[in-house]
């Protein structure tokens, strides 16, 4: 495999690939409505992100805000 371009903006790689400059792999939900562009999905390949739960450390949380941050670091997605 030859990299000749690194972007590290999903619209961009959209934009680089409509320009017919090459292909990537990108989430299929980040071109659901982009003309030009064709998703191939890839049978039996999984990538997987990882996330973080981010938050200014001296806020105070609604329990709203609480329970959902406990929500979220109970589940292994």
């Amino acid at each position: 495999m030859s990299i000749s371009l690194e972007l590290n903006n999903t619209e961009a790689v959209k934009q680089a690939v409509s320009a017919g400059l090459g292909v990537s792999i990108v989430s299929g939900f980040t071109v659901i409505s982009n003309s030009g562009i064709v998703c191939i999905p890839i049978e039996g390949l999984g990538f997987y992100r990882m996330f973080n739960i981010i938050y200014h450390k001296n806020k105070i949380f609604s329990p709203a805000t609480r329970s959902f941050s406990i929500f979220l670091k109970s589940k292994s997605f």
